[in-house]
């Protein structure tokens, strides 16, 4: 299977997956008596979207190729955030569920920026010749 295939299976299942939740979680909150804030939902639902279409995007416009699996670890994580923590209530069900999720995002950015780094610099590394190489190798 392709890069681009993985990468749009991803996004697939993420898109479906915060499809469904939606209306659960207004069912949820309208089930437990909790007020419902439909400008905060849609506006959870709008942005979720933008992040599964920012990732073509990037390729088509800076050609920035963003790998599955960080696509998997930023929409998991938009998922357990926004939709667990807000949506469903796990902030108020599980006292330290903030924080849970600075401690993951930490790890996430941590990973993130390693990729970063890495693209860039062993791109330029790659295109000298030199002292520089010889002493990373």
């Amino acid at each position: 299977m392709t890069l681009d295939k993985k990468n749009k299976m991803v996004s697939i299942i993420f898109a479906g997956i915060y499809i469904i939740l939606f209306p659960l979680a207004i069912f949820y909150n309208v089930s437990n008596d909790n007020t419902i804030r439909w400008y905060m939902y849609i506006l959870y639902a709008i942005l979720s979207a933008f992040i599964i279409l920012i990732f073509p995007y990037l390729k088509n416009r800076f050609n920035i190729e963003v790998l599955p699996l960080v696509r998997i670890i930023i929409l998991s994580f938009i998922l357990i955030a926004v939709y667990c923590g807000d949506m469903f209530d796990f902030y108020h069900l599980i006292p330290s569920w903030d924080l849970i999720l600075h401690f993951i995002f930490g790890f996430i950015a941590t990973f993130i920026a390693y990729l970063v780094i890495k693209n860039i610099f062993l791109k330029e590394l790659n295109n000298t010749k030199g002292v520089i190489l010889s002493i990373i190798r």
